[in-house]
């Protein structure tokens, strides 16, 4: 289990990085493009990685305090 849960945490990892790449994309985009639909839609998807971020972290912390029990 603990090479599932290190499997995890990488890829938790990997999802970081890649919402950190698109919240510098949207940043240099104009204001105009990122008050655009374009814009609001990237958004809108880097709110739904965020998201799955959130749900994979709180999957870890379950299953190491699973672990531990």
């Amino acid at each position: 289990m603990k090479k599932q849960i290190k499997s995890l945490e990488i890829t938790l990892e990997q999802l970081q990085g890649k919402h950190e790449e698109m919240e510098d994309k949207f940043d240099e985009r104009s204001e105009n493009w990122q008050e655009s639909e374009k814009g609001e839609n990237f958004q809108d998807k880097m709110n739904e990685l965020q998201e799955t971020i959130d749900n994979l972290e709180m999957t870890i912390d379950s299953l190491e305090t699973f672990l531990e029990k």
